[in-house]
Order: C-alpha cells, then structure tokens, then sequence
C-alpha cells in the first residue's frame, strides 16, 4: 500500500505524466524536453522517499508530489540539472547523478542533508567554479 500511495503522491504533482497515461503525448516526446520520467530521478525519487519515511513516518504523499512538481524539470534549465542528472545534455545514471539529483530533492522540501550528502554538494559546487 505504501508504494501505491507514494506514486500515486508522487504523480499527482507531474499532469504530463497523466498526458503519457491518456496518450495524449508520447513518452518519448516527454523524455526529451523532460528529466521527471528518466529512470535517474525515479531512483532519486525512491531514495527521497526512503528518507522521509525513515525521517517522518507519516507523509502526505501528494502534498510530496505536488512540491517536487513544482521544481524546473525541463532539459534546458542546465543552471540546475547540468552536472547534476546532465552531463553536456545527456541524462546520466551514475552515483553521483543519482545522489546529486536526489539532494536537490531533499533541499526543495527542507529536509537536511547527511554528512555524505553535504561532502557531494560541496565538491559538486567546487568543481562547478573551475
């Protein structure tokens, strides 16, 4: 049941996912003006959702979703996704992008960072000054 009420949540603050669903809009034509539906910020979502579950027991999930939906998820807002799910534009799955992506999912809903987390944004942000 958690899982169900966490995408159901989580979807609540993306109608373009709902578009994919109707068919309305192709998945594809959504993936390539969009992160939201790459499998790099679906892991980030899980991992989002691992710490407000283990942080706060009880979540509102679509109050969740409809703050995460309010962030900037298109591909050319490189200030925030470059370096981070982007690499010279491509959506990339490692570690660290996953991490990266998931910390500014945490800062947008004002949750803390952990130790490890805080170190990664710390040489994301100097490497991001050279």
């Amino acid at each position: 049941q958690l899982g169900c009420d966490f995408w159901d949540g989580i979807g609540s603050g993306f109608p373009e996912w709902r578009a994919v669903h109707e068919r309305r809009v192709s998945s594809a034509d959504l993936r390539s003006e969009f992160i939201s539906t790459h499998g790099l910020v679906l892991h980030a979502f899980g991992l989002l959702g691992n710490a407000l579950v283990r942080d706060r027991g009880d979540v509102d999930w679509g109050t969740v979703g409809v703050r995460l939906g309010e962030l900037d998820w298109r591909r050319n807002n490189s200030q925030l996704w470059e370096g981070r799910a982007l690499q010279a534009g491509r959506v990339q799955k490692g570690y660290q992008n996953v991490q990266l992506t998931t910390n500014v999912l945490k800062e947008h809903l004002g949750l803390t960072l952990s130790d490890e987390e805080q170190a990664l944004e710390k040489a994301f942000e100097s490497g991001r000054r050279r």
